[in-house]
């Protein structure tokens, strides 16, 4: 590297040719592997398979990698591939990635026929230099901001507050007018952040441990293990872009020559920053942030962190001929914001949701209590017929091909024996059950086994759980206590599995709730049912716990 700093014959030479690359592909990606996520999504989009499949996760990717319904999602895959069977993995949808919320709602498995989605706008926020805000229309006024080398701070931000729920999902990139005062050249970093409402950044960890070591040695640092967010980076001499490389979302630079900055020489370069797949709610915010210093720190710990050869001062030029500006990927905006109401004081209407969800059980509770369970499910018998109906239907469509979604929960102050102790007597208390869920019309043993009635996507299903298979643990950690049982109508047709592991943490205890149904059911239905699940099982470990000696004053599940 000493020898050859720039791009010849011999750094051509370790360069794949992805042209010639016309294999089927598994491409597995994630936004958060500062090593790895640039070279991934590179690779998905200049290989030339003309059958080729993306799958981009949310978590680090050894956890991901092992995770049981993963690796029988890519067995499937060699399995066609490889010997030749007939499994309808062509079906699989062409890309499946992750939406970020960094507050304990991602979204994994979004389908689509590419990435960026079909649904995804390239739009522009200008930097405007004077209110530090990103706007959607360029400043008329150009206003420089600067910022010292060695002083602090030695960046500067710039921020917009969303007024509706926004997506991002794909490829941001910078285009910056920039100058350097005091030097021939400049290091520029930059990083786009996510901020509650409040203004504070949000961050995720990407591995299940979290303990005190993994906090300090991702403090500043160790970026694969913590998410903090989409960074970029760039020498200003180096900004040649490559003409047949680069794309309108996707800078490319040679790195051939040198492009040194003469004194008072404005320049504009573009950056790439890596892929996100991001959700903001109304009020939240992102921030942008430019600086002459690695903002996130080195990938790993222990590594020796670089320090950029800058010095004098760096200048951003915004507005006016020199119209700076960050380029997201806006998956879903609506001309006008929507209508909401809130109680004055809060960011969002949350509270007033939660004051009409306890309502709405309280009725719901009351209802079926006074209905008695054979009226209810002879009210329902059409419905449940029409369920069943389908449910058949697409066990018969699928030909036997299965397809699973997995939810994880975190809770404090209660462990995992606790809990699933608490649930095995719960199942002999059907009015508990019920409670878990407002879509529980019935829950109550039949013959040996558990008969559940409950919405499946658009249907109304009734089915049958068999006995409990403790061998199979879906969880990835080997401490978890694992189990799944075979879901079955009333005349045996199997329609699905579901599957849970508990795994004991500091605190509390992890829940991973999977799901397997007929391919054909499509993925919003699987996804209907990791939300079931995920208030179903939040609501049992509250009601475990409050049960706890000790533990009714302060709980948490999410």
């Amino acid at each position: 590297m000493q020898r050859y700093p720039l791009v010849n014959d011999l750094w051509e030479n370790k360069i794949p040719d992805f042209g010639r690359i016309t294999v089927p592909a598994y491409v597995v990606a994630s936004y958060s592997n500062t090593l790895h996520t640039a070279g991934t999504f590179r690779a998905w989009r200049r290989i030339a398979s003309p059958e080729k499949w993306l799958r981009v996760h949310n978590s680090q990717e050894w956890p991901d990698y092992y995770d049981e319904a993963n690796v029988a999602d890519l067995r499937r895959f060699f399995d066609h591939y490889l010997k030749g069977e007939d499994n309808g993995w062509e079906r699989t949808p062409r890309a499946r990635y992750a939406i970020l919320d960094l507050q304990g709602g991602d979204r994994v498995g979004v389908a689509a026929e590419q990435f960026p989605p079909a649904d995804v706008t390239s739009t522009k926020y200008y930097l405007d230099g004077r209110s530090r805000a990103l706007t959607t229309t360029a400043p008329a006024d150009e206003i420089a901001v600067t910022y010292e080398v060695d002083a602090n701070p030695d960046a500067v931000s710039f921020v917009v507050r969303f007024d509706r729920d926004t997506v991002l999902a794909g490829h941001p990139k910078a285009h910056l007018w920039v100058e350097a005062r005091g030097a021939d050249d400049m290091d520029v970093f930059v990083l786009v952040q996510k901020l509650d409402a409040h203004g504070t950044p949000l961050q995720a960890f990407t591995v299940p441990n979290q303990g005190a070591i993994v906090h300090d040695v991702t403090e500043h640092g160790a970026t694969i293990l913590r998410y903090k967010g989409s960074d970029g980076r760039l020498r200003v001499s180096a900004r040649h872009l490559d003409e047949a490389l680069s794309t309108s979302d996707v800078p490319a630079h040679s790195f051939d020559r040198v492009e040194r900055l003469s004194a008072g020489e404005v320049v504009d370069v573009e950056i790439e920053l890596l892929p996100v797949g991001l959700a903001f709610h109304a009020g939240q915010q992102l921030r942008f942030v430019v600086s002459s210093r690695n903002l996130l720190g080195t990938m790993m710990p222990g590594i020796r962190e670089y320090t950029g050869a800058n010095s004098g001062q760096h200048v951003v030029h915004t507005g006016g001929e020199h119209a700076s500006y960050l380029q997201l990927p806006v998956r879903r905006a609506t001309a006008e914001p929507a209508p909401w109401v809130r109680l004055a004081g809060d960011d969002h209407d949350g509270r007033v949701e939660r004051f009409e969800v306890v309502a709405a059980r309280r009725a719901l509770a009351l209802l079926k209590g006074k209905l008695g369970r054979e009226r209810l499910l002879d009210l329902l018998r059409d419905e449940i017929a029409a369920g069943s109906a389908f449910l058949r239907e697409q066990v018969a469509l699928s030909a036997g091909e299965e397809t699973t979604g997995t939810t994880t929960l975190r809770a404090h102050g209660i462990t995992a024996a606790q809990f699933t102790e608490w649930l095995s007597r719960a199942f002999a208390r059907e009015d508990v059950l019920l409670a878990g869920h407002p879509e529980h019309y019935s829950i109550h043993a039949a013959g040996g086994r558990v008969n559940i009635v409950e919405t499946l996507g658009e249907h109304v299903c009734s089915f049958f759980m068999r006995e409990w298979d403790d061998s199979a643990t879906p969880g990835a950690e080997p401490q978890s206590a694992g189990r799944r049982s075979r879901l079955v109508l009333e005349d045996g047709t199997v329609v699905g599995s579901i599957a849970n592991a508990f795994a004991e943490e500091e605190g509390g205890f992890t829940a991973r709730l999977s799901v397997t149904l007929p391919v054909s059911c499509g993925p919003q239905v699987t996804e209907h049912h990791l939300q079931h699940f995920a208030v179903e099982f939040r609501n049992w470990i509250l009601g475990a716990a409050s049960e706890q000696p000790g533990q009714a004053s302060a709980l948490k599940a999410g």
